[in-house]
């Protein structure tokens, strides 16, 4: 009795070991670009967020009657950066996104509107029938930058617990 295997087993075997370890490498390859391609965008899109979450901010602070005249145009800049964000952030953000840049629209044209129509009161305050809707108009704004920045954080995976830094105006 014999006890060898067939003379072509040594050959297949060693050939499907030289296929397995060459796709086992492709694989590995492919997962490893795949993450670091994720981390790269991952940082472009915390940069885009962080630019987005400072310049309305900066919105959020300018008083209707400023003391001085202001350097820059927050909206200007929000508008130039939710462009960005058709480029590179899930559909659920970029939506999120269009809706603060709307309600930061509403709330320059409100005070557009409040410097056009009246001047300003007793240390500088907002005319008395201009105040709801200015009121409404911040606090919608407000609004929409904390729905953004709860899905910012969901596109991000941020798990710790959410708590602004800043209270509203």
């Amino acid at each position: 009795m014999n006890s060898t295997g067939p003379w072509w087993g040594t050959p297949v075997i060693t050939f499907a070991g030289v296929l397995l370890t060459l796709f086992a490498t492709m694989w590995i390859s492919f997962l490893s670009r795949r993450r670091e391609s994720a981390f790269r965008w991952a940082e472009v899109k915390r940069q885009l967020y962080n630019n987005f979450i400072q310049e309305c901010r900066e919105l959020q602070r300018a008083p209707v009657w400023p003391a001085a005249p202001v350097a820059g145009n927050p909206l200007d800049a929000i508008r130039q950066l939710t462009v960005e964000f058709e480029i590179i952030a899930p559909r659920r953000v970029t939506e999120r996104a269009a809706k603060t840049l709307s309600a930061a629209e509403r709330l320059v044209e409100h005070i557009a509107k409040i410097r056009a129509e009246s001047k300003a009161g007793h240390g500088n305050a907002i005319a008395e029938r201009f105040r709801a809707d200015h009121s409404k108009s911040a606090q919608d704004f407000t609004d929409a930058v904390q729905d953004l920045l709860h899905a910012v954080r969901a596109d991000l995976d941020v798990k710790a617990k959410f708590s602004p830094l800043e209270p509203p105006p």
